[in-house]
């Protein structure tokens, strides 16, 4: 239980943070550029995740896993 109430109190946090910080970031720059940065996040992940660990990790963790094919 202690460790439930921990994600949702991070979860929550993350939440409320990006509000708090994104409305203010509305105010002081374009609202195109402010709001592109959220939904680049995905992306910059996975360009620092391939830059750390190097390309095959970044793309075998983008790929889904399909089950093997039946033989012929």
């Amino acid at each position: 239980m202690d460790r439930f109430c921990g994600i949702v109190l991070f979860g929550l946090t993350v939440v409320a943070g990006c509000q708090l910080l994104l409305l203010p970031a509305m105010q002081r720059m374009p609202v195109a550029v402010a709001l592109l940065i959220p939904y680049l996040a995905p992306a910059l992940l996975v360009m620092y995740a391939w830059a750390r660990t190097g390309p095959s990790a970044a793309v075998a963790a983008a790929q889904p896993t399909l089950p093997p094919s039946p033989a012929p």
